[in-house]
């Protein structure tokens, strides 16, 4: 692999990365300054990116969670650094600019088809926002 193969991978994973935890790094310490705002924002960014402790099988009286707190951390990060992984690679030859407008299309994407995926497997998305 090249050196300009390489620097293109690792511009793509630093162009995901970046999509993917700008929300946090930027509205979780305006939370937790007293923000309370800052905090409606990072609702939806959990859904999309991180909503692996709220897969639930509901039954007719009650609901069992899919995955402990533990594993649904392990399995969110596996997921992101396997599509991180696969866009790098994808994405080596494309300028700057093309991976900017679609790093966030392809965190969209893969949010859409993980939601689909829950669905068509027979769990529910149970969303606890406290």
């Amino acid at each position: 692999m090249g050196t300009g193969m390489a620097q293109g991978q690792l511009r793509g994973a630093a162009t995901l990365l970046v999509w993917l935890l700008a929300p946090l790094v930027i509205l979780w310490p305006l939370a937790r300054l007293g923000f309370i705002y800052a905090l409606g924002p990072l609702l939806p960014w959990k859904l999309i990116v991180y909503p692996h402790d709220w897969i639930v099988f509901r039954s007719r009286y009650s609901s069992t969670a899919l995955f402990s707190g533990r594993m649904a951390l392990i399995v969110a990060a596996t997921q992101w650094v396997l599509v991180i992984a696969v866009f790098a690679s994808l994405t080596q030859r494309l300028r700057l600019v093309h991976q900017l407008w679609l790093a966030p299309l392809i965190i969209l994407l893969v949010a859409i088809a993980l939601q689909l995926l829950i669905f068509l497997c027979g769990y529910q998305i149970e969303a606890d926002w406290v």
